[in-house]
């Protein structure tokens, strides 16, 4: 930048201290000071109206940004009327979570879909969300990401359990056919599906007849084959859950994932995965749980008039008049690997003031007892938002 601006100097930057929420991409705050620096000479031009958001969402969004340090301080003001306080409801679970979020909907804002929003800090919170809402028949959409059944290890997970509820399914079978690897690969897959064309079959069938390219794969697609009678087998008397744990545990699904996950046990991914078991245990059958799998993934396709459902990242720079924040506890927001990482938890500050900024009218916040099978705290951020008592 330097060298395109010249000796001159003439240059504008726009930026806020308080929204920078991408440091896994390279952004820092610090930049902006940096920038200051550079340019001594600089104007600085604070923009500190607020257009948006009512005093009553902008005080506690204000009173928890304060504690970054990173920052420039921007006090700002706004003359839109007072609006209703911030809504923090605690709750037991996330399934008692979601139905509440529903609850607040359809009680308050029916067929006013489209003006509202649920936001979250991880994937693995929206299953709860969208099943709750399906059941409730509002439409919801998923904005700037995928539904949870479409997450490439939850789309994996279940392509297992339509083969264990028929082996025929090529598109299931050719899915995880080298999922955890097994030296199944491209070439394999290829001899494999040109020698159920010539059989007129389906790829199960010739998966333990096929000559391979390589000797060591004829072992390899037996154990593999030997994997789907087992579960198969297991289908006829178990539910989903305890097919999803066979192939998590067994089947070598979790050791591949975290190898996927520089040997962390603990990420994202394998939350998805254990919320996905969780949820299935309320059924009884794969049949019935596949279906409702197919029945929420088409309710989250439509346009229109819906909820927003989004991460708190791919909400910045999106307002909505109604915001629902689900998850407000330590361990998700702040997330936890926030309190090893450099700066990670003025990042998680930012991230939830830029939630609660999306807000114009309403705001409320959700603050389950457990989640992921655990006791969970309430986050620090509402206490230092003035939102709760210490």
């Amino acid at each position: 930048m330097k060298r395109i601006v010249g000796a001159n100097g003439n240059v504008t930057v726009v930026g806020d201290f308080d929204q920078s929420i991408f440091g896994f991409r390279g952004a820092d705050p610090r930049f902006l000071q940096a920038f200051g620096e550079q340019y001594p000479r600089h104007a600085l031009i604070k923009l500190q109206q607020n257009y948006r958001s009512t005093p009553n969402i902008l005080a506690p969004a204000l009173s928890l940004i304060r504690h970054n340090t990173e920052r420039i301080d921007r006090p700002l003001t706004t003359r839109n009327p007072a609006g209703d306080p911030v809504g923090v409801w605690p709750c037991e679970g996330t399934d008692d979570e979601a139905h509440l979020v529903v609850s607040h909907l359809t009680d308050r804002f029916a067929d006013q879909w489209g003006d509202c929003a649920i936001l979250y800090r991880c994937n693995a919170q929206a299953l709860a969300l969208e099943s709750a809402l399906f059941e409730a028949e509002v439409p919801f959409s998923i904005v700037g990401g995928k539904p949870f059944f479409e997450l490439s290890e939850v789309a994996m997970l279940l392509a297992y359990l339509r083969l264990a509820r028929n082996p025929l399914d090529d598109v299931a079978l050719k899915t995880v056919l080298n999922i955890p690897p097994r030296y199944l690969g491209p070439e394999f897959a290829n001899a494999l599906q040109m020698a159920a064309d010539h059989e007129h079959t389906h790829l199960y069938q010739v998966l333990d007849c096929l000559r391979p390219p390589r000797p060591f794969q004829r072992q390899k697609a037996m154990e593999f084959k030997q994997l789907i009678e087992r579960l198969r087998y297991l289908s006829l008397t178990r539910g989903p859950a305890q097919i999803l744990r066979e192939i998590r545990g067994p089947g070598g699904f979790d050791a591949w994932l975290t190898a996927e996950s520089d040997g962390e046990p603990d990420n994202e991914r394998g939350r998805n995965v254990d919320e996905l078991t969780r949820v299935s245990e309320r059924w009884t059958t794969i049949g019935e749980f596949l279906q409702h799998v197919m029945a929420v993934s088409k309710a989250s396709k439509g346009k229109g008039n819906r909820v927003s459902m989004l991460t708190m990242h791919r909400s910045k720079g999106l307002e909505w008049p109604r915001v629902f924040i689900t998850g407000l506890c330590q361990g998700v927001c702040p997330h936890e690997k926030a309190t090893w990482a450099p700066g990670g938890l003025e990042e998680e500050r930012r991230l939830f003031y830029v939630g609660m900024t999306r807000a114009m009218k309403t705001l409320n916040i959700y603050v389950p007892g457990r989640m992921w099978r655990k006791s969970m705290d309430s986050s620090q951020f509402l206490h230092e938002a003035g939102l709760l008592d210490a």
